[in-house]
C-alpha cells in the first residue's frame, strides 16, 4: 500500500484514546519505579493496559490480525511483542525501546501529583509522559489502528514493549534477554526505530564512557595527636584538585584505561534513517539530526548483535503515524 493510502487507513492520532491509555499509565507509574533494591518494577501492570487496548483486534480473540506475545523472565516483570504481519516474506521494521519502568519520582519534589496525569493547556504532566509512558500509549495506538483497520502492507511491523530499561542492576529482564534467547532476531531484516530519546529529531549517534574509580586509604593514630592522621577524605579531595587541574587542552595527557563503554553511531544511508529524516521535515519543519554524550548502552548492544538501530522519541507525540506511514 502506497504512503498516502496507509496514511489515509490510518488517520490521525485518536487524542481522546491516547490520553484515556496515558492517564491509566501514569496511574501505575508509582508501582513501575525501578530503583532496586528499594523499587523493582511490576512493568505487567502497564502490560494489563496496553492488552486491554490491543487483545480485541488480536489472533489469541480472533478478531483482527495481531499476534501478541507477552515473556517475562521474572515475576510481575513482563515484555509484550506485538505484530501485525504484512504481505512480503523477510521485508519488516520495528519499534523498540518504549520501557515500561520509570525513574523515580519524590511527590514532595513536584508541583503536582507525579503519581497522576494532569493536563495544563496542551502539556501532559507525571512521571513517565516522555520517558516512557507516553511512547508505550503511542505505538501501542498504533498497533491498534492496524489490528482495527487491517491495511495490506508489504512490511511486517512490530512492537517490542520492554521491562528494565532505567536500571541494569538486575540483569536478564528486558531487551537483553529478548535477544538472548533470539526472539527479536528477525527484527534484523529491516531498520528498527528505538523510541526513547528526546523531542522530535532523529538521534544519530550517543557517547561512550570510560568508568574509573579513585581509591584512597588514610592512617589512623592517637587521639592525641590527631595531626599526625591522614583523613582519606582531605586526601582524595586534594588529588582530585590535581587531576581537574591538569585536565585542560593545556596539557599533554597519556591515559591508559582497561575497558571502555563505546557510543552509539547510527547508520546514516540506512532507509530507516532517511525515512524518519524525510517525516520530521514534513511535519516539523525541518530536520536537524543530533547526537547527545549520554551512554545508551541497550541501543549499542542491539547494534552489535547485527539491529540496523535508529533512535526518536517525541515529547510532541502526533507524528510518529506520519513517518511509519512514509515506510
Amino acid at each position: 500500500m502506497a504512503a498516502a493510502g496507509v496514511k489515509q487507513a490510518l488517520g490521525d492520532l485518536n487524542k481522546d484514546a491516547f490520553v484515556t491509555l496515558l492517564s491509566k499509565l501514569i496511574g501505575e507509574s508509582k508501582y513501575v519505579q525501578n530503583n532496586p533494591p528499594d523499587l523493582i518494577p511490576e512493568e505487567d501492570r502497564i502490560v494489563r493496559h496496553v492488552l486491554d487496548v490491543l487483545r480485541p483486534f488480536s489472533t489469541a480473540t480472533g478478531g483482527g490480525p495481531l499476534v501478541i506475545n507477552h515473556v517475562a523472565y521474572k515475576p510481575n516483570r513482563g515484555n509484550l511483542i506485538v505484530e501485525y504481519p504484512g504481505t512480503q516474506p523477510g521485508k519488516i521494521l520495528s519499534f523498540v525501546g518504549m520501557h515500561m519502568d520509570v525513574v523515580t519520582a519524590i511527590p514532595s519534589e513536584w508541583d503536582f501529583d507525579p503519581f497522576t496525569l494532569s493536563i495544563d493547556g496542551d502539556k501532559l504532566r507525571g512521571r513517565g509522559t516522555t520517558d516512557c509512558l507516553g511512547h508505550v500509549a503511542l505505538v501501542a495506538e498504533l498497533m491498534r489502528r492496524l489490528g482495527e483497520t487491517k491495511p495490506q502492507l508489504k512490511s511486517t511491523v512490530v512492537a517490542v514493549f520492554i521491562a528494565s530499561e532505567e536500571n541494569s542492576s538486575i540483569p536478564g529482564v528486558g531487551v537483553d534477554a529478548l535477544v538472548k534467547d533470539k526472539l527479536l532476531d528477525a527484527l534484523k531484516q529491516g531498520p528498527l526505530f528505538w523510541i526513547d530519546t528526546a523531542d522530535k529529531q532523529p538521534c544519530i549517534g550517543t557517547g561512550g564512557m570510560i568508568p574509573w574509580k579513585l581509591h584512597v586509604s588514610g592512617k589512623l593514630f592517637h587521639s592525641g595527636l590527631a595531626h599526625k592522621a591522614i583523613n582519606p577524605l582531605e586526601l582524595a579531595m586534594e588529588a582530585l584538585k590535581e587531576i581537574q587541574s591538569r585536565l585542560t587542552p593545556f596539557y599533554r595527557l597519556t591515559i591508559s584505561f582497561d575497558e571502555a563503554t563505546s557510543g552509539v553511531a547510527c547508520n546514516l544511508d540506512s532507509r530507516g534513517f532517511h525515512v524518519l529524516c524525510k517525516a520530521t521535515e514534513e511535519v516539523v519543519g525541518h530536520v536537524k539530526p543530533y547526537s547527545i554524550t549520554g551512554t545508551l548502552p541497550l541501543i549499542r548492544e542491539l547494534q552489535e548483535e547485527g539491529f540496523d538501530v535508529q533512535t526518536s522519541g517525541y515529547g510532541i507525540v502526533h507524528f510518529l503515524l506520519h513517518a511509519f506511514s512514509l515506510l
